[in-house]
């Protein structure tokens, strides 16, 4: 063998080591590098869940993140009820509006259930010119006809207080008589609530909701409303309209 070939041939010895080491360090830095990426890649993902998390949570209108998603629900939230808190009738009436309301009804009562609060002798009837029987008013706090007319323009318009009196009360003589006959009141009545359903600086309007167990067996109730109008008179709130109920 020649010198040249001897020289070649150890050339050639020495570069396929050279690429034997070349390649090794190539494919163990390629390892390496992937190994990388993918370590890099799962700490990302398992850094990521915790954060949408937490986005969630202080985004719960998702307005962030996926806006597919749906916002959490309220754990509080009632969907059967509504989150307008007046009711359709208005607001609940206060003490005022329904001492109010109450004292008015209990005169106006007096047109069906009889009067109260009078001194009544039963010894002194009259027919007052018709079939009707008035039995005469011996005392108490409305004896004469002013002190009653007095008292219903508390809470009454002139024609309500027409209204109430006419076939009531009967005043001859200088003395007063009233009819004194009355029914029981409406046994079925089980619930009561009263609404202002709107007011302004001259007019109040009043919604009372009636609840009545009308088979008397407390499981067929039935509701039913009235609509009552008043008005600023001369300073005075007086009712123009007041259907009766009881």
């Amino acid at each position: 063998m020649s010198h040249n070939e001897v020289v070649s041939w150890t050339a050639l010895f020495f570069y396929d080591i050279y690429w034997r080491e070349a390649m090794k360090r190539f494919c163990f830095a390629f390892v390496l590098i992937v190994f990388s990426f993918v370590l890099l890649s799962c700490q990302n993902h398992a850094t990521d869940s915790p954060s949408r998390g937490n986005e969630e949570e202080t985004d719960p209108d998702n307005t962030h993140g996926d806006h597919t998603k749906k916002s959490k629900p309220d754990k509080d939230h009632d969907p059967t009820q509504s989150q307008d808190p007046t009711p359709a009738y208005g607001e609940l009436a206060g003490e005022e509006n329904l001492a109010f309301f109450y004292n008015a009804m209990e005169i106006y009562s007096w047109k069906a259930m009889g009067v109260t609060g009078f001194e009544l002798d039963y010894s002194k009837k009259t027919t007052g010119g018709d079939t009707v029987i008035y039995t005469k008013v011996a005392g108490g706090a409305y004896d004469t006809m002013e002190k009653v007319d007095t008292l219903l323009k508390i809470y009454f318009s002139d024609p309500l207080c027409a209204e109430i009196k006419d076939g009531l009360f009967w005043e001859t003589d200088g003395a007063l008589y009233v009819v004194d006959a009355a029914r029981g009141s409406d046994i079925t009545i089980v619930g009561e609530t009263l609404y202002l359903t709107r007011e302004t600086d001259s007019t109040r309007t009043y919604t009372m909701v009636v609840e009545r167990d009308e088979d008397m067996n407390g499981e067929t109730n039935t509701l039913s409303s009235y609509v009552y109008e008043a008005q600023n008179i001369n300073g005075t709130w007086r009712f123009t309209v007041f259907p009766f109920y009881w």
